[in-house]
């Protein structure tokens, strides 16, 4: 994350944050060498004068369990229905097949990065 190519630069939160997901870094402060350099966050949508806009640190920002770099896809939020958004890939068994008798995705398709690829 380059802090001199930050500003406008798109982002995915992956919990719902004040009704939204895509935000756009409007603004940043701070400096990094003092370890106090953060954001203005603002949703992507709607007239600019009813969006919302918060200040979020750096650290917050690399954080992969609360932020994504770019925005993520319908799908992949419909996926998520309504909740957090997870690190998924497809399953290599049943090719994203969503085959039931499958034993690395139970079906769903996918796998998370969290979950052991293999049974040892």
């Amino acid at each position: 994350m380059d802090p001199t190519r930050i500003v406008g630069s798109r982002w995915t939160s992956v919990e719902i944050r004040l009704g939204h997901r895509h935000y756009i870094c409007a603004e940043s402060r701070g400096s990094r060498k003092k370890n106090n350099f953060e954001v203005r966050m603002t949703n992507s949508c709607g007239p600019e004068e009813d969006r919302v806009q918060f200040w979020i640190t750096e650290d917050e920002l690399r954080d992969k369990f609360s932020w994504r770099m770019g925005w993520v896809t319908m799908q992949e939020i419909d996926d998520a229905n309504e909740g957090p958004l997870i690190d998924a890939k497809v399953c290599f068994r049943c090719k994203g097949n969503q085959i039931l008798p499958c034993s690395e995705c139970f079906g769903r398709g996918k796998v998370g990065y969290y979950q052991a690829i293999h049974n040892i």
